[in-house]
């Protein structure tokens, strides 16, 4: 079979052939309309107005059947449909341009209808330009590699904003199918590459033209260009709108670039002769800032803390993806010097390694930058590998890294190694120890260069609050920095002020040797001494008056516990004998008044009545003797020791002084 170049097939007309014509002609051309793709309206709230949502799924249907349509055309007529009609290419480019990229894609995704009917679209255009990017689709369908190129480059069909487009929408799905597209039209029309210069010098000003917008340049304006007066007095001053537009833009520019320089790497070459990088790294130092500073000013309220949300989260976006478009720029230099190593000169090689070097080197005084890249893509990596091919590269190591760490305030000092690499003294790393698997003892240069690492992503913390979590977290600073977005904080880093400052070593000493001099007490250093403790169990601290066991006066005096208490200790000392019998009413008729009663003398004559002896009555005996007492039978013995025991108290109670020669001088 012949190419599609020199294919000539018969034309039916009236069901005959009437003659041949070549395979790529307008004859083959059907006239058809075809419809633009348009994005899906929708309110500030999300929801869309009556009628539009089934506009649009009308308006995608129609876009459906004719891409259907056009994939179903035969070779030679799919061609000659893309060359010779002058719209058709209008209907891809559309989708291309209007459809969401995947940063704001998930807001269909809410619904299933219209997402249905997009992702089936999204499909066949992907398939559309997979066709177009080969030249050979079977042993009867093809064209040479050179007619392709010169197709898709002389009649507009692929431009570079085309595949900038394409890499958009489908470089992160489909990567390796948007690469080989991409290395096909480059490898078969160079003249892609004199174009793609033109694109980068348009990027340039465009960035400068943002730049501009916010106040932070003047070269914007070259001589000739025409720009309206009230844009120059207005510099600087943005209102929301106009500032989301532009951070749509850097961000819509930032994600293009660093997914085309990630499939292309010719294309990262002719970015870094352009010296791309250095602009960006340019517009990164003074513009991404004061993007914050305006995010800030302009949206941080309270009515409109959902866009802040959103245009934050989109210029953090920005910020990682500039980060790998210059990483793949420069990385593309350190690649062509380790990996084509064996293929390079010696000459070759040490332009690569100092192309390198010198980027490196210009920006070096960029602070925002480079902490940002340094964090993502350490510097002393590259070194390392550089330092394997180069020994110049190994003699100014040192003093490069010297360089990126200066921009870290504090200094965020990493150790890195080499095989010629000079050790530091001990005595310059604060040594720290491992304790059942937790680090402790981290202070001076590595606790600030962890402080750093979170404030970098929060910058909203105080110091102070992130030591804490450090600590608690083992100083792992990406476990706080995840927890902290998470909001997975323990409890007791929950309750912390999130700004509490960072008191330095040597005035913690200071205080201590100060608290030490002016406050003393019995109860310091116990568990709840706020003066030396960030946490106290407030569970066991009572306020107010504690109720104890006797809710009143009542409830104490008819508590007759300590009655029992008592008597068990008499019975341990042996003062008591147990006494068992029953209750004795012989003397229950003695009647003996409130006032008697209170006489010492009565009491005692009352007390040591005995049983009568011999018959008498207790009235008519006389002082009962000591003899009496002896002649008593085991049971008056045994109340007798009893009342002797009473006695014994209530005497020490009435301090009362028994006479020596007194009855009763035998109980002392």
């Amino acid at each position: 079979m012949k190419p599609l170049d020199e294919l000539e097939l018969p034309l039916f007309k009236f069901g005959s052939p009437s003659t041949y014509v070549q395979a790529l002609h307008e004859s083959w051309v059907e006239q058809r309309t075809l419809m633009d793709y348009k994005p899906l309206p929708c309110l500030s709230d999300g929801s869309y107005p009556s009628g539009v949502k089934e506009d649009w799924l009308a308006r995608m249907d129609i876009i459906k059947t004719d891409l259907q349509w056009f994939l179903q055309l035969p070779y030679h007529r799919f061609w000659s449909q893309i060359v010779y009609q002058a719209d058709c290419m209008d209907m891809i480019n559309s989708f291309l341009v209007d459809a969401p990229p995947f940063y704001i894609v998930d807001e269909f995704r809410h619904d299933k209808e219209i997402w249905d009917i997009y992702f089936e679209i999204y499909k066949l255009v992907f398939c559309v330009l997979k066709r177009l990017g080969t030249h050979y689709e079977s042993e009867n369908n093809f064209m040479s590699p050179e007619l392709l190129g010169d197709l898709l480059y002389k009649n507009y069909i692929m431009t570079i904003p085309t595949l900038l487009d394409m890499c958009l929408l489908y470089g992160r799905d489909c990567q390796s199918d948007v690469a080989d597209i991409i290395s096909t039209i480059f490898t078969i029309q160079p003249a892609y590459f004199d174009d793609l210069q033109a694109t980068v010098a348009f990027i340039i000003k465009t960035l400068k033209f943002v730049e501009w917008k916010f106040g932070n340049s003047t070269d914007v304006v070259q001589h000739g260009d025409v720009i309206k007066l009230s844009s120059v007095i207005n510099r600087g001053a943005l209102d929301v709108a106009q500032f989301r537009d532009l951070v749509i833009h850097v961000l819509d520019t930032a994600a293009t670039l660093s997914i085309f320089l990630g499939i292309s790497q010719p294309a990262c070459e002719v970015f870094h002769h352009q010296l791309f990088e250095l602009r960006l790294v340019k517009f990164y130092e003074n513009t991404i800032p004061e993007m914050y500073m305006q995010l800030e000013k302009l949206v941080n309220k309270e009515d409109t803390q959902p866009l802040y949300v959103d245009l934050k989260h989109k210029l953090d976006i920005t910020r990682v993806e500039f980060l790998n478009t210059f990483r793949h720029i420069l990385g593309h230099c350190l690649n062509c010097s380790i990996e084509d190593k064996p293929s390079l000169s010696e000459m070759e090689r040490k332009k690569r390694v100092e192309d390198y070097m010198s980027v490196l080197t210009e920006c070096l005084s960029e602070k925002v930058f480079m902490r940002d890249y340094h964090k993502y893509f350490p510097v002393d990596v590259d070194l390392e590998l550089l330092s394997m091919v180069s020994q110049e590269v190994n003699d100014k190591r040192g003093y490069l890294m010297e360089a990126v760490l200066s921009n870290f305030d504090p200094p965020k000092k990493k150790l890195f190694l080499s095989k010629q690499n000079e050790t530091q003294p001990a005595s310059e790393e604060p040594s720290c120890s491992t304790v059942n698997g937790k680090i402790d003892g981290i202070t001076g240069v590595q606790l600030d260069s962890l402080i750093t690492e979170v404030q970098d992503i929060l910058p909203h913390l105080g110091e102070g609050f992130i030591q804490k979590c450090l600590e608690y977290y083992n100083y792992s600073s990406e476990s706080v920095i995840h927890a902290l977005l998470e909001s997975s904080l323990a409890s007791s880093l929950a309750d912390l002020d999130q700004s509490l400052p960072r008191i330095p070593l040597e005035a913690e000493s200071k205080l201590d040797l100060l608290n030490s001099a002016e406050r003393s007490n019995v109860f310091d250093n116990d568990e709840f001494d706020i003066m030396t403790r960030d946490y106290v169990d407030t569970t066991r601290i009572h306020k107010g008056k504690r109720v104890g066991k006797h809710k009143d006066l009542a409830s104490m005096l008819n508590d007759k516990t300590h009655v029992t208490e008592l008597g068990e200790k008499f019975k341990q000392l042996g003062l008591v004998d147990v006494y068992e019998d029953e209750y004795d009413d012989t003397y229950d008729h003695v009647d003996i008044s409130v006032d008697e009663a209170c006489e010492p003398e009565r009491m005692l004559d009352v007390l040591f009545i005995t049983n009568p002896v011999d018959g008498q009555r207790p009235d008519d005996s006389g002082p009962v003797s000591h003899s009496l007492l002896n002649e008593a039978g085991p049971c008056e013995q045994g109340a007798g020791s009893t009342i002797s025991i009473i006695i014994h108290i209530f005497l020490s109670l009435l301090e009362f002084q028994v006479p020596p020669g007194s009855s009763l001088a035998f109980l002392s």
